[in-house]
């Protein structure tokens, strides 16, 4: 298992000092989000189990779920779940919509709706996952590790790292979603509070060796009427 290098490590840590809600150092919690450490396999809840951020929204359907083990305060940073789901995002940048089309070999499209088998959750609220109640055991898990070390080798990205530092400043905030897709293989969507353009869909082009940026928007807030990034930086 290859551990993340120490600039990911110095970022978290320089991020600025623990509040109350995330006791401890961050090389403590770090380590520990960096076992990938989750618990028994169980059902999903009888009414599935929905989420949403911005103009992106998952359903899960039926399956099994995982919780990652809690952080020392308690908070849940990640969820492993196999099963049947849905994806659906509507582009409300009629340019990023254009380029979604060509990713996605669909000049007719108008918002995008993938059913997918996968799915894992990383997230720094620690509110997001708190409707699902966990426990132990909790041991290493095959998958989760696998697809951490891609989003570090292919996508540059410690996400580890950048829950421990979302969780230690104010205003910053990390929501990673992979899913694997009958039509599109495994897909990320990413809101990061540090990204120019905050929220991204992307999926790695093995072909090629190259990571395919499918859309990219900016937040809600800051977005221009038309859907278009707004000006502030």
């Amino acid at each position: 298992m290859r551990r993340a290098g120490p600039l990911g490590l110095l970022l978290a840590l320089l991020a600025g000092p623990a509040p109350a809600a995330a006791p401890g150092t961050g090389a403590e919690e770090y380590d520990a989000l960096q076992q990938w450490r989750f618990g028994p396999r169980r059902e999903l809840p009888a009414e599935g189990f929905s989420f949403a951020r911005d103009t992106a929204s998952w359903r899960l359907l039926e399956g099994r779920i995982r919780l990652q083990e809690p952080t020392a305060d308690g908070a849940v940073a990640g969820l492993l779940f196999e099963g049947r789901g849905r994806f659906v995002m509507e582009v409300p940048d009629p340019v990023e919509l254009r380029q979604l089309r060509r990713f996605a070999a669909d000049p007719e499209l108008q918002r995008l709706e993938v059913e997918l088998d996968t799915l894992i959750v990383r997230a720094s609220s620690p509110d997001l996952l708190s409707a699902l109640a966990g426990g132990g055991p909790y041991r290493p898990h095959p998958l989760v590790a696998k697809r951490h070390e891609s989003w570090l080798r292919d996508g540059l990205t410690d996400v580890d790292s950048r829950i421990v530092g979302a969780r230690r400043c104010a205003g910053d905030e990390l929501l990673w979603v992979e899913m694997r897709t009958a039509d599109h293989g495994w897909l990320t969507w990413v809101y990061d509070a540090l990204r120019h353009e905050e929220i991204e869909l992307w999926r790695w082009n093995r072909a090629f060796a190259r990571r395919e940026s499918w859309v990219s928007l900016d937040r809600p807030e800051d977005r221009s009427p038309g859907g278009r990034p707004g000006p502030r930086g």
